[in-house]
C-alpha cells in the first residue's frame, strides 16, 4: 500500500468518526432536550456500527480491487444509455440534493401543529441516510459492476446499486413512515414525503439517461432505501 492511500484512508476514517459522534452527540441531547425518551443503547448501537461501517468502507475504498463485472439482467437492462451524458449526470445530481432538502424540511416547524424543530424526525433521517450510504459504499465496491456508459474512472465499475436512488428512496420513504406512523407528526410531512417520492423517482430515471446505470441497479435502489427506512422505522416505532 503506498503513502497517498495510507493517507487518503486516515483521513476518511477521521471524517467519519468525527460526523458519526457528532451526529450522534446532537440528536441525543436534541431528543433529551425536547424531552423525548429514547432508547440510548438502540440509538449508541445504530451510530457506533455506522461508525465502524464507514471507516471500513474507507479501507475497501482504497485497498480492495473488485473482480470487475459487465453484466446485464435479460430485459430489464436493454433500457440503457451507453453514451455519458454529463449534462443529464449534472441534472441527477441537483435533483437528489432537492430531495435531500425536501425531505430535511420535514423536520422544520412549517405548520400549525409543528412545535419547533421535530428531532425524533431529524434523528431517524440522519440514521437512515447513514445506514442507506454505508450499505450501498460497500456494495458497489464488493460487486464492482460496470456502468453502462465509460467515465474514464474508477467509478465505471461502482454501479450496482444506484446510490442517488437508494439515498433519495430512503429520504423519501422516511418522511412517509413518519408522517403516517408517528402519532401527532406534522401536517406537512406528508406533503413534503410524497413530493421527496417523486423527486427519487425523477433522480433515477436521470441517472439511467446520464448513462451512470442501468434500470435494475435503479430498481434495486429506491427497493433497498425504502427498506432501509421502514426497517428502522420499525425500531423507532411509537410504542
Amino acid at each position: 500500500m503506498n503513502n497517498n492511500n495510507m493517507e487518503n484512508i486516515i483521513r476518511a476514517i477521521k471524517f467519519s468518526v468525527k460526523s458519526t459522534l457528532s451526529f450522534l452527540l446532537i440528536s441525543i441531547q436534541s431528543l433529551h432536550a425536547q424531552g423525548i425518551s429514547t432508547n440510548k443503547g438502540l440509538e449508541t448501537g445504530i451510530y457506533a456500527g455506522n461508525l465502524i461501517w464507514g471507516s471500513a468502507n474507507a479501507y475497501l475504498h482504497y485497498t480492495y480491487t473488485p473482480q470487475k463485472r459487465d453484466f446485464v439482467i435479460s430485459k430489464l437492462d436493454a433500457y440503457q444509455y451507453t453514451t455519458a451524458n454529463t449534462t443529464v449526470a449534472k441534472a441527477s445530481d441537483v435533483s437528489f440534493w432537492t430531495c435531500a432538502v425536501v425531505s430535511g424540511l420535514a423536520a422544520l416547524p412549517l405548520s400549525q401543529n409543528s412545535n419547533g424543530v421535530d428531532w425524533r424526525y431529524a434523528n431517524l433521517l440522519v440514521q437512515n441516510t447513514l445506514l442507506t450510504a454505508n450499505l450501498t459504499q460497500t456494495v458497489k465496491v464488493l460487486v464492482g459492476r460496470k456502468r453502462p456508459a465509460s467515465w474514464g474512472s474508477n467509478d465505471d465499475y461502482r454501479s450496482f446499486f444506484s446510490g442517488h436512488s437508494s439515498l433519495t428512496a430512503s429520504a423519501a420513504a422516511t418522511s412517509l413512515w413518519y408522517a403516517y406512523r408517528v402519532p401527532n407528526a406534522p401536517q406537512h410531512a406528508k406533503v413534503l414525503g410524497w413530493s421527496a417520492a417523486g423527486i427519487s423517482l425523477i433522480t433515477g430515471i436521470l441517472r439511467i439517461e446520464a448513462g451512470k446505470h442501468y434500470p435494475s441497479d435503479v430498481l434495486v435502489g429506491w427497493g433497498i432505501g425504502t427498506g432501509v427506512a421502514l426497517l428502522n422505522g420499525y425500531l423507532h416505532r411509537p410504542r
